[in-house]
């Protein structure tokens, strides 16, 4: 990795932060939490600052699935197969195609969406209410707009195992990378009020790191 280097992020709340994302993006970090201290403690800025690379666009939602089914049934309104299309789409400007794309996602699916089947192509509006079809189908988009960057999608171990099964195999299928990154539900250290905290970002990064080096 150089300072030249540049990435982005299509994320839920693990990677929200307040000012950092787009501006009517509800975020969970930087609104009152006390998980971190600061924004210098989330995985993303230490991996902006230890390797010295350039954050082009941080596209997290706290609260958003994958797919267009959210919580108690609703439609989500800012879905990562929605929200993609304006920071990773065909009307996305040449200069802010980044060299890496991290989706870090699916965690509120686990709690929120149907899982459905995987699903490789013919996706109707029904089908993308189901998170594996919705997974493909972004995976699908992002590499079809951006075929020069470097895609890593960044599986949760709180995301249920036959999501992370079925993510695993999208991945495998469109030839993007994957990491496993923590902390586990169960790890009170790692996590509190369900959000990674100082100690947990920075456990994320090392798992990121470990793929980077």
């Amino acid at each position: 990795m150089t300072k030249d280097t540049t990435f982005s992020i299509l994320g839920d709340s693990f990677s929200t932060y307040k000012g950092w994302i787009p501006d009517g993006y509800e975020t969970w970090y930087g609104a009152g939490d006390t998980n971190i201290s600061g924004v210098a403690e989330t995985w993303w800025h230490l991996l902006k600052t230890n390797y010295d690379m350039t954050l082009l666009c941080n596209c997290s939602y706290s609260g958003s699935t994958v797919c267009t089914t959210g919580y108690e049934g609703m439609d989500d309104s800012q879905p990562f197969i929605l929200r993609m299309k304006d920071y990773f789409g065909e009307k996305t400007s040449s200069g802010l195609r980044p060299d890496i794309i991290f989706v870090e996602g699916g965690i509120n699916d686990t709690y929120a969406s149907p899982v459905g089947k995987l699903q490789y192509e013919g996706w109707t509006k029904e089908d993308l209410k189901n998170s594996l079809p919705a997974y493909c189908y972004m995976l699908d988009y992002l590499k079809r707009h951006n075929p020069r960057s470097r895609m890593i999608c960044m599986i949760s171990d709180i995301i249920s195992p036959t999501l992370q099964k079925g993510f695993v195999e999208a991945c495998r299928h469109y030839k993007v990378e994957h990491l496993f990154f923590p902390p586990e539900e169960s790890d009170t250290e790692l996590l509190k009020n369900g959000h990674p905290t100082a100690k947990g970002h920075r456990a994320i990064y090392d798992a990121v790191r470990k793929i980077l080096d």
